[in-house]
């Protein structure tokens, strides 16, 4: 039902109207972009085919600028409502291989935030391992100590439900714990077999330091997403916070000698 409505829609010129009508500058956002093997375990990439659908579309009908030229309208007042900026979240090394070539050959610029601390080590995203551990890894049950998980996982059900637990805790609990949490997480599969699961679902791989350089060939901007993946909740210390933040830019000049004048708030 939901489908024939929005055929409907779009074939009776709403999208259209919308678009007239609804004329607001956006800055819009993604995290992966790759030719994926399972949606499930890689659900922070869209497939390749879509984006470029996507990215198509915006092309066509706004005018896609950079962040700075954003801050330039924004400071100046003089947008003109058409305006759409691209931005990615984390720094998946698939920014680097699939989303900036295309964007290039289209001569779009486009902005990456990073989690510095996840680019220095080459470490997965907590929401990454999760899924790799739960939906990917073909275990039977998983184990996480410090907040006393024992599960099984045969059913999808069992592991949606496991899933949903791992997600509600990690976006709730301390920068410290999140970090535990993973490494328990990784600890229920030996190191061969993690490599497996990486080679497998590669769209989950975040750049290292060379790859975020290689960036620069591109007409890309590079900003701060904290040090680690990082929830800036209320049960965090403030003084964390703030180190994130702040560690994160001083991080970032250090490594690519440019200024860092964005943030996204993770």
């Amino acid at each position: 039902m939901k489908k024939i409505i929005k055929n409907t829609f779009v074939f009776l010129g709403g999208e259209t109207i919308l678009r007239i009508t609804n004329r607001t500058p956006r800055i819009l956002f993604w995290h992966g972009v790759d030719y994926i093997k399972n949606a499930t375990v890689e659900k922070e990439s869209l497939s390749f085919h879509a984006f470029v659908q996507q990215i198509n579309y915006l092309k066509k009908n706004y005018e896609i600028i950079s962040i700075d030229e954003f801050y330039s309208r924004y400071s100046t007042k003089s947008f003109n409502g058409k305006e759409i900026v691209l931005t990615f979240d984390d720094g998946y090394k698939n920014n680097l291989t699939v989303v900036a070539p295309l964007l290039k050959s289209l001569s779009l610029p486009f902005t990456v935030f990073i989690s510095t601390n996840n680019v220095s080590l080459v470490a997965l995203f907590p929401t990454s391992i999760v899924r790799l551990l739960v939906f990917g890894s073909q275990l039977k049950k998983i184990e996480v100590s410090s907040i006393g998980l024992k599960a099984e996982l045969k059913t999808q059900e069992q592991k949606n439900n496991v899933a949903k637990k791992l997600g509600q805790i990690m976006t709730s609990v301390t920068n410290a714990q999140v970090i535990r949490i993973s490494e328990e997480l990784l600890s229920n599969v030996t190191p061969t077999k993690l490599q497996e699961l990486i080679s497998t679902y590669s769209s989950i791989m975040p750049m290292n330091w060379d790859e975020v350089k290689k960036l620069r060939e591109y007409d890309c901007t590079i900003g701060s997403h904290c040090l680690d993946h990082f929830c800036c909740h209320d049960n965090q210390d403030k003084h964390e916070v703030l180190r994130q933040i702040s560690e994160s830019k001083q991080v970032i000049e250090n490594e690519l000698e440019v200024p860092c004048n964005y943030f996204a708030y993770p």
